[in-house]
This record gives structure tokens, sequence and C-alpha cells, in this order.
């Protein structure tokens, strides 16, 4: 089994986990990361892994996988209130345009 290097959301928690089909790997990675998984993306370059099929070509492709669990906010009260908010908001126009997934990176945080 392949190991795969998982970051949280917040990029404060990284984890190694084995394993051979995405069901397995998602329910290693909720109970590592202690919430829910919505989204799983490569760290290299954001793609979304959408299904079994797709992480079976990523597992059997590559040598080294490192991926993204992401969260889905709930309370977006808290998120208007935070320091991220804040991040988001002062971000110039043309960033955004430019390098929409610097956004994602830097609030770790989508609805």
């Amino acid at each position: 089994m392949p190991l795969i290097k998982l970051i949280s959301f917040d990029s404060k928690t990284v984890k190694l986990i084995s394993a051979n089909s995405l069901n397995s790997f998602l329910v290693k990675a909720e109970q590592k990361l202690g919430y829910k998984i919505e989204k799983i993306l490569l760290e290299n370059d954001k793609t979304e892994i959408l299904d079994e099929e797709n992480f079976k070509n990523l597992v059997h492709n590559s040598k080294e996988i490192s991926l993204i669990a992401l969260k889905q906010l709930i309370d977006k009260n808290a998120f208007e209130n935070s320091k991220v908010q804040h991040q988001f908001q002062n971000l110039e126009p043309e960033q955004s345009k430019k390098h929409p997934s610097k956004i994602l990176i830097k609030t770790n945080i989508y609805f």
C-alpha cells in the first residue's frame, strides 16, 4: 500500500496514511484529523480527487502523493469575524483573477 502525505486544511497537521482505495483513505484521514472531509485536493496543483478512479490513477502513477483535506466551514458568522476573512478582503482584485488558487491557499476555507 502506498504512503500518502495528508495535510489539514489549515496546514497545521501533517499525517502519513496508507490506503489502496479512496474510501479507506477517507476513513483513516477523518480519524487522524478529527473532522469530516468535504474535499481532497492534490497539494501541487489543487486538483480535486473526485472518485475512486482518480484516486487509483494517482496511486499507481505517482511516487510521492501529497493531499490537502478541506472541511466545510459551518459557521459563516465566525468566518466573517475572523482574521482569515480580513486577509481575504485585502487581496487585490487582480490577484484573485490571475491566481484564483491563491485565494484557496490563503484562506484554506471554501463554501
